[in-house]
């Protein structure tokens, strides 16, 4: 059986039709490759951004806890402070910042701001101290306050 150059050049062009040669795969993956990439360096962006947001939200919440926890036993609640991050002994809490994040920690005293390294929480709301909380990362700032006269802890 003798096969005819016509049918030969048939069987190729349609092996051609059906799959992508090596160089064609090869730029289909750099591509996929290059987008993955940017991709991820965006991802890694707004990660950091919100490790820095849930920062600011958990020290909102660990203020107000100690806050209640200064009031439920009728003692001071104590908190170290740090650029670092924060400890509450009494609630068993040490926290550090994201790796990226510092923080400055400001009291009203004498009819200054001062930085701060120890707070001491009151049993009463209306004793609270004026406290202003600067969370830096890069070039974002958020701020969480305690209100002097209502004792209320909030952020920015």
């Amino acid at each position: 059986m003798a096969i005819s150059p016509a049918a030969n050049r048939g069987d190729r062009s349609s092996a051609n039709e059906r799959g992508m040669t090596l160089f064609e795969l090869l730029i289909a993956l750099s591509i996929f490759a290059a987008i993955a990439s940017l991709s991820g360096v965006a991802l890694a962006g707004s990660l950091g951004h919100l490790r820095y947001q849930r920062s600011a939200e958990q020290l909102v919440l660990d203020l107000r806890r100690a806050s209640l926890k200064a009031r439920s036993t009728g003692d001071e609640t104590i908190i170290r402070l740090s650029p670092q991050g924060y400890s509450i002994e009494a609630l068993e809490i040490d926290r550090t910042w994201p790796r990226d994040v510092t923080a400055v920690w400001r009291v009203h005293q004498a009819g200054s701001w001062q930085v701060a390294t120890v707070l001491a929480l009151p049993p009463r709301t209306v004793a609270s101290p004026e406290l202003e909380v600067e969370i830096l990362r890069g070039d974002d700032r958020l701020s969480v306050q305690i209100d002097r006269v209502t004792g209320r802890v909030h952020a920015g």
